[in-house]
């Protein structure tokens, strides 16, 4: 349970990371208004796109699918409800990626 927790946290920790770059690179990109700093500016706005985007998104997501399917193939007989009370997520978040996966009866794991 403690390793689960931790890695929650980490989920968390590493989105919330994301989202304080995001706005202190934001931040700083609003302050730059002299003309010298256009070239600053347009690579700044380049990497907030970048942040901004879904690719960078999914990669946050990644981690967390991983993580569920870490807990599957570590015992198979966990249910969608144990591996989100595990990990600290929702449950809906489990059932899509059993869905995605292919999963659509408890025999299929």
């Amino acid at each position: 349970m403690i390793a689960a927790t931790q890695l929650a946290r980490s989920f968390d920790s590493v989105s919330m990371k994301a989202h304080r770059a995001l706005e202190l690179l934001e931040d700083y990109h609003s302050k730059l208004v002299k003309p010298q700093d256009r070239q600053l500016r347009i690579a700044i706005e380049r990497v907030i796109r970048i942040f901004k985007s879904r690719l960078f998104q999914a990669l946050l997501v990644t981690d967390k699918e991983d993580a569920i399917l870490e807990k599957v193939e570590q015992d198979p007989h966990l249910n969608s409800y144990d591996i989100a009370e595990k990990l600290e997520i929702v449950n809906k978040t489990v059932l899509n990626l059993f869905k995605n996966a292919g999963y659509t009866k408890k025999l299929d794991i």
